[in-house]
């Protein structure tokens, strides 16, 4: 196990109530006790995790917090399926089916760009025609 490992385990160490549980923190233990600057880390990790457990312990609740708390009903938000949210989705359907409607019985211009098509291929059928290969067949 490396420092890198060991730092990581040793984050979640609770002096005196881990001894022994876990093989993996029982090492990472034993590498902090062979290494004075990961020992010394984690003894100000430590110094920092009471310090912090005793000011939370310092912290008491409002009275008739829990009181209130289990008293208040809950906060339930209802999606809106109102009639203006039905309106809409009907007017954007009526939409989408009108473009459809619309695309689908448009005058094409098919037959006009056949009819351009077939006089330029009259124009040049009308002349001579030269080809890059001529067969002697």
């Amino acid at each position: 196990m490396n420092k890198r490992q060991a730092r990581f385990l040793l984050l979640s160490h609770r002096a005196g109530r881990d001894a022994g549980s876990d093989p993996q923190m029982d090492e990472a233990l034993r590498e902090a006790g062979h290494d004075p600057a990961l020992a010394a880390w984690l003894e100000g990790e430590q110094a920092t995790d009471g310090t912090l457990r005793a000011r939370l312990r310092e912290v008491s609740p409002p009275p008739g917090l829990q009181a209130r708390l289990l008293e208040a009903p809950p906060l339930v938000e209802t999606a809106s399926t109102g009639p203006r949210w039905k309106f809409l989705a009907w007017a954007a359907a009526l939409a989408l089916l009108a473009a459809i409607t619309a695309t689908w019985l448009w005058p094409r211009e098919a037959q006009s760009n056949f009819a351009v098509f077939r006089d330029e291929m009259l124009r040049a059928a009308a002349g001579p025609i030269r080809f890059d290969f001529a067969s002697g067949d």
